[in-house]
């Protein structure tokens, strides 16, 4: 029966009866695809209805020119003529076009080659088709009256260029890439002499051919042939000249003879042994042939018989004796191969005497194929899964008898062929499953049964009957179960491939509860697979432990909502659900993360992130003055839950230096077993996280360049159940940061942006966390270069995430929960006075808090300033804006909230800063005069809002647009207090590393 799909251009199988395969190799096209067919290749030529020329079933669909143009009366007038297509080969941008000047007659056809009788004066065009391309000649019918005989072939082939060698061959290049597509042979020509015993024709000469490549795909070879051979009184005409145009058909088998320097693997035949002729210098022209043959078909095959033939047409036994031609291994050959330049031969491995064609012998050896034998060859081929094998052929001796030539791949007919019949070894078993019910979870699969069913699925190339080898292990001592065969071996009945092989495992020899494993082989009744299967692991488990639960293995809840994190009641709650039902359903809540968490993430934070806001009151920063306290760090855990501003998922923000968070974290030890089908709740584990965070102002100690901010990490463990309790449980708790860096600082490394420092966590016991649930961390930024105004404030931004890692003994994979995701900003503000380098917790905008009631007091001993008179001014020109002068309708005083905040203008960062800080108190100067509410007075100040160390100053319009012209107030108070209020603000800018261009806000207490 034919294996229809696996049948090639150059290769047919056939399964046989026994279950074997043959398959026939060829070295050229066998057969070519047509219309949703595979037809038989037939390169005669035949005549279309318009009078072109086609091959009927060639592989690379060869058409020749019918009649054409008017016959020129002599080789220069053809050669002035337009060049018509001669032979095209191919279609599209793959075809070649070999072109003719001159007019064409109608064709003469003879199988496979057409002749254009007298296409110039005394010279035939002659166009042969072959297997796999075509051969084009010129015959002379006559000596040539023009001494200086030549003529031009132009070629069309898209996309190649071409270029002449030393040796006469010429080069075709692809233009883009550069890669070879093929190597024209050098051209020759011989005359009507041929030797009796070699039946060659001997004698030949070279052929000048010169090269011109016109670009795009356009190539004139320009032929000459040699004058003196032609006039040669010796010549016997007619004469046929070669230039080897076949070579453009890309395909490939060649021989190479002693005393040639050309190439022939374009040659329809092949030669081997001694001609009995002989080279100028003496030596004989012995022939050795070299065939390629694709072995994909047989890699890795059994090889059972093979028969190598050659259709052999020619030999030199003129006694009519078998002469013995040898079969090798060589390496590959190519169309550079010459006898000086012969491929490696490896090792001879066959041998055969069948001869045939010798003209003296057509009763008893008449033209015909001659075979060898060549399994062990095959074999090693195969063996080495090879896509190509090397074969050379030679004669066993120097003896012209042993003279040989035989068809190659590219002759029209009885090309060489490579019968092969082969088997395979059984393929790897492609589905080990272990049960019932043959499930897995992890790649561990559940019985639920002491006598569990082992099965695996193999394929046989041959569709021999296949059965399985199982060999059975215990996964914990690595050492094989008892079975009656022995080494935990057990094997099942042979069955038809891809269906099901199946074994039972003995009663007496599994354990409930343990772990087992398994690995299979093949075996087709002939040939054992050489492979083992992967180990395959199974669990023995009658009945299901833990309690069922909807939830999945790496599902957990992350709980962050102040109103239930705070309330030790709904934590109660919480933890006595989450034990008895195995998840929070009832409650109505899903998993944070996980297989069973909702597919889009619920928001539960009440303020969007640009609306959150912290206030520092002035108070802090009398006089202008540092305070004792810059920090006010939030102290503990108890101060982080407690705080009325703790509204929302990511963490309350007391100050720019004092962060934290918290998060009800519930994590589940889940196991799904099929044993009932299901996943089961093993254990529990139940803690409150609090993470609080600590800016810092300075560089860490011991390095200008490094910033840093430290962290307390706190779990309160509220419950500890099951498997987390048993020996082994860990819990790694880890503060990863994802850092980058502002614009402007190129030259930063990513990786430098945010890191761990030298406290990165701690791992333990969950009864190790229950207690002692503290760990701290520090988070470093590096900076490529010292502070420096010209270089900006190299800012660096870290998002970090508190994670608990937990490891749990008999779990395969590692189980994380996340808190919510935090921002560090790190700075290097070269302006900043009080501190260079530093650390703040960016995700809240700060705001400066002025009191109405904090008023002046001139009393002894100590006079205080406050600033009641900047705080009202602010408080009654923001309610009542188009009553503040200067006068405007519907203006616009911002600064009061986050949705339109005030941006700081740091005149010491830089020129445009400088200048537009400058320009603000210019137009504050302006609108300051008699008409400005309070006049000008002794001990009073022209008092401003929005500030003029803020974008949003006075002369903002001159920058953003007309429309904020006079969106400012300005009023005379108390000087005292205005200045007062003027060193609290810049004062708190330094503290609390307000940067150039920063927002904030201004709030105004009773």
């Amino acid at each position: 029966m034919v294996a229809t799909d696996e049948t090639t251009a150059t290769s047919y199988t056939v399964a046989n009866a026994d279950g074997t395969l043959t398959t026939e190799l060829t070295s050229g096209p066998e057969r070519v695809w047509r219309d949703g067919n595979w037809r038989k290749v037939d390169v005669t030529l035949a005549k279309d209805a318009d009078g072109t020329v086609r091959s009927k079933e060639h592989p690379h669909g060869l058409r020749l020119a019918g009649k054409g143009g008017t016959k020129a009366k002599s080789l220069k007038a053809a050669q002035n003529s337009p060049a018509r297509d001669l032979v095209t080969l191919g279609s599209g941008d793959g075809s070649v076009t070999l072109q003719w000047k001159g007019a064409l007659p109608e064709p003469e056809l003879d199988g496979t080659r057409a002749r254009y009788h007298d296409a110039v004066p005394g010279a035939d065009v002659i166009v042969e088709a072959t297997r796999t391309g075509f051969e084009q000649f010129v015959e002379l019918a006559e000596k040539p009256a023009a001494a200086d005989f030549t003529y031009t072939l132009p070629l069309q082939a898209e996309g190649m260029t071409a270029k002449a060698n030393k040796d006469g061959s010429v080069t075709f290049t692809d233009a883009e890439t550069g890669d070879v597509r093929a190597t024209m042979p050098a051209p020759v020509m011989w005359d009507a002499n041929t030797d009796a015993r070699s039946g060659e024709h001997t004698h030949r000469a070279r052929v000048d051919m010169e090269v011109l490549d016109k670009g795009h795909g356009k190539i004139d070879l320009v032929v000459t042939p040699d004058s003196g051979f032609l006039a040669d009184p010796a010549t016997q005409y007619p004469v046929t000249v070669d230039p080897s145009t076949s070579a453009l058909a890309n395909t490939f088998d060649t021989y190479v003879q002693q005393g040639e320097t050309v190439d022939w693997s374009t040659d329809v035949e092949l030669d081997l042994g001694n001609p009995g002729t002989t080279n100028a210098d003496g030596t004989p022209r012995t022939a050795r042939s070299f065939v390629t043959w694709n072995t994909s078909p047989i890699q890795d095959a059994l090889i059972i018989d093979t028969n190598l033939a050659l259709w052999n047409f020619h030999s030199g036994n003129t006694d009519c004796s078998t002469q013995s031609w040898t079969v090798w291994d060589t390496s590959a050959s190519s169309t550079s191969s010459r006898w000086t330049n012969q491929p490696m031969w490896n090792q001879q491995y066959h041998s055969s005497t069948q001869t045939r064609g010798n003209p003296g012998c057509t009763s008893s050896q008449p033209d015909g194929w001659i075979n060898a034998d060549v399994d062990t060859l095959v074999q090693t081929w195969a063996s080495a899964k090879a896509t190509r094998g090397h074969m050379g052929l030679r004669a066993a001796n120097d003896n012209t008898l042993a003279w040989k030539r035989v068809n190659s791949a590219n002759n029209a007919s009885n090309q060489p062929k490579l019968s092969v019949t082969y088997n395979y070894r059984p393929l790897d078993g492609t589905a080990q499953q272990a049960g019932p019910p043959f499930r897995s979870h992890n790649d561990v699969w559940g019985v639920d049964t002491l006598t569990p069913t082992l099965r695996d699925k193999f394929e046989d190339a041959d569709g021999d009957l296949v059965s399985g080898t199982f060999q059975v292990y215990d996964a914990e001592t690595n050492t094989p179960i008892t079975t009656p065969a022995g080494e935990g071996l057990l094997v099942s009945d042979p069955v038809a491939p891809g269906e099901w092989a199946t074994v039972q495992v003995p009663d007496g020899q599994l354990v409930d509860g343990k772990m087992y494993k398994f690995r299979t082989n093949a075996y087709d009744g002939t040939h054992y697979n050489l492979n083992w299967s992967p180990w395959r692991t199974f669990v023995v488990e009658t009945a299901a432990a833990g309690k069922p639960t909807t939830l999945q293995a790496g599902d957990f809840y992350s709980i962050s909502d102040p109103k239930i994190v705070k309330d030790p009641m709904k934590v109660q709650e919480i933890q006595d659900v989450f034990k008895r039902d195995g998840n929070l359903e009832a409650l109505g809540i899903k998993p944070t993360d996980g297989p069973s968490a909702p597919k889009t993430e619920a928001a539960n934070d009440t303020r969007a992130v640009w609306e959150r806001t912290y206030t520092t009151p002035s108070t802090k920063f009398t006089g202008g003055k540092k305070p004792a306290d810059q920090y006010e760090y939030i102290k503990d855990p108890a101060e982080c839950s407690a705080a009325d501003d703790a509204d929302n998922a990511a963490g309350w923000i007391k100050n720019r230096y004092s962060y934290c968070q918290d998060t009800l974290v519930l994590m589940p030890a889940i196991k799904c077993g099929l044993w009932p089908p299901g996943c089961y709740l093993h254990g529990e584990f139940i803690a409150t996280q609090t993470l609080i965070g600590y800016g810092k102002i300075g560089p860490l100690d011991g390095s200008a360049y490094t910033r840093h901010a430290d962290f307390d990490l706190n779990l309160d463990v509220h419950w500890i159940g099951g498997d987390f309790a048993k020996p082994g449980a860990k819990i790694e708790a880890n503060l990863p940061c994802e850092g980058a860096w502002a614009p402007g600082n190129a030259t930063a490394k990513q990786e430098e942006a945010c890191y761990l420092g030298l406290s990165d966590g701690r791992g333990d016991s969950p009864a190790g966390w229950a207690a002692d649930g503290d760990t701290k961390f520090d988070l470093w930024s590096s900076t490529p270069k010292l502070p420096d105004v010209a270089i900006g404030e190299q800012v660096a931004v870290g998002k970090f995430t508190p994670t608990l890692d937990f490891t749990l003994p008999g779990y395969s994979q590692l189980i994380s929960s996340e808190g919510e995701e935090g921002e560090v900003r790190f700075d290097s503000a070269a302006y900043n006075p009080w501190a260079k380098l530093g650390s703040v917790f960016p995700d809240a905008t700060p705001s400066l808090r002025y009191d109405k009631s904090d008023t002046s007091d001139a009393g002894l001993p100590t006079p205080y300033t406050g600033v009641e008179a900047v705080a009202r001014h602010i408080d009654e020109a923001r309610k009542n804006p188009d009553a503040s002068y200067p006068n405007k309708t519907g203006k616009n005083l911002p600064g009061e909230s986050p949705l339109d905040p005030l941006h700081r203008i740091a005149p010491s960062s830089g020129a445009t800063s400088k200048q537009r800080y400058d320009q603000n108190e210019t137009v504050r100067k302006l609108d300051c005069n008699e008409n400005t509410p309070g006049a000008p007075a002794a001990g009073k100040d022209c008092d401003e809002y929005p500030f003029h160390s803020s974008a949003e100053g006075a002369a903002r319009y001159q920058y953003e647009g007309d429309e904020f012209k006079d969106d400012f107030s300005v009023r005379y108070i108390n000087r005292a207090e205005n200045q007062e209020a003027g060193s609290r603000l810049g004062a708190w800018y330094h503290s609390d590393r307000i940067l150039d261009w920063e927002a904030f806000t201004v709030t105004i207490g009773d």
